[in-house]
């Protein structure tokens, strides 16, 4: 059964670090400074979502699925923000670590 409880911090911790990486990639590509700060605070608010996350799961699969997360949620928004390619690997790589999220899961 999944606990929506974790789910939600799962989901704010990617989202947060994920929006955090995309501010940061856009202040190294435009010098814009001010995205410098916004990014890191919402890295800092994605990090402490993910502890909560550490109540309810184990360390190295709280972990796991963190970084899977994150790495999905920041492929896609490169792909749509900065015209970053998807290719047919990659999506093959996707699956498989949504799969591999899936069994750490059961």
């Amino acid at each position: 059964m999944v606990n929506t409880i974790l789910l939600v911090w799962y989901l704010a911790a990617g989202i947060g670090v994920a929006s955090g990486d995309v501010l940061l990639a856009q202040w190294v590509r435009t010098g814009r400074i001010v995205m410098m700060p916004v990014g890191l605070l919402l890295n800092v608010i994605g990090i402490l979502c993910y502890t909560q996350t550490l109540q309810y799961e184990h360390i190295g699969i709280s972990t796991a699925i963190f970084l899977g997360l994150n790495i999905i949620l920041v492929a896609i928004i490169g792909a749509i923000l900065f015209d970053e390619q998807l290719g047919l690997m990659r999506i093959i790589g996707f699956v498989l670590m949504i799969g591999a999220i899936g069994l750490l899961e059961i």
